[in-house]
């Protein structure tokens, strides 16, 4: 997915006659999954006196905020930057931040009351999300009220690391027993 991000970014550049041959060159790091090197190569990206970073996703952008309040930081996406406090506000972020953000922290009550109108049944759901990730922590706390309001239990199946998801997919409860033995088989694949 990364890969395919830097060659589209360095598509659109190349359209507008930025080109690595001509006037630009990228530092490229990737964690390949590995959060906890987040903060090394952040301070790298800073160390190598860039002019501009360019990252996305709520882990990697903390790790880049962390690093520097100096060089330019473009967030091609993050759930939500005004809550996660990597800006002042959408209109006038101040700082050394911009970029886009997704608001998703709103969007997880609308994909509820959806679900809600697919399933009209509906219950209990269960959720995967990232504990440390400060955008799924927002959805979080947005999603705890709404599904109360439509009847519905939230199971969080918070996880760190990869290999905490079995875990948290065991600690569902029994009515979701279902979803658990389809979770647990896609997750020994």
């Amino acid at each position: 997915m990364a890969q395919r991000r830097i060659t589209s970014l360095k598509q659109g550049l190349n359209e507008l006659g930025w080109t690595e041959s001509k006037n630009i060159s990228f530092e490229i790091r990737l964690a390949d999954g590995k959060l906890d090197r987040l903060p090394q190569l952040a301070t790298e990206i800073v160390d190598s006196k860039v002019d501009i970073i360019v990252t996305s996703g709520t882990p990697l952008i903390e790790a880049v905020r962390k690093a520097t309040t100096t060089i330019p930081v473009v967030m091609a996406a993050v759930g939500d930057a005004v809550g996660a406090g990597f800006v002042a506000s959408l209109a006038h972020p101040g700082g050394n931040m911009t970029g886009l953000s997704l608001v998703a922290s709103e969007g997880a009550t609308k994909r509820l009351q959806l679900l809600k109108e697919v399933i009209t049944n509906l219950k209990d759901v269960a959720v995967l999300w990232h504990v440390t990730n400060a955008s799924h922590q927002m959805q979080m706390k947005e999603l705890e009220p709404a599904a109360s309001s439509l009847g519905i239990r939230v199971h969080s199946l918070a996880a760190d690391r990869p290999n905490e998801i079995e875990g948290a997919i065991k600690s569902l409860p029994q009515q979701c027993q279902a979803l658990r033995a389809r979770l647990a088989a896609l997750a020994s694949s």
